[in-house]
């Protein structure tokens, strides 16, 4: 009884570890496309406007 609920256990933790790093993987994706637009869009306004500083 006890390895059978240890072999649930164990493949429950590795289906959630799995879905972890796919969140995260996802997650990092976006996070890294969010730089680049932001990035994009603070040297586009400083072409436009070269007193422009990006204080956040």
């Amino acid at each position: 009884m006890a390895t059978e609920n240890e072999d649930k256990l164990s493949t429950k933790n590795e289906t959630d570890i799995e879905n972890v790093k796919t969140g995260l993987s996802r997650m990092t994706d976006e996070d890294i496309q969010n730089i680049f637009d932001h990035a994009f869009e603070d040297l586009q306004r400083s072409k436009l406007d070269p007193n422009h500083a990006n204080v956040e």
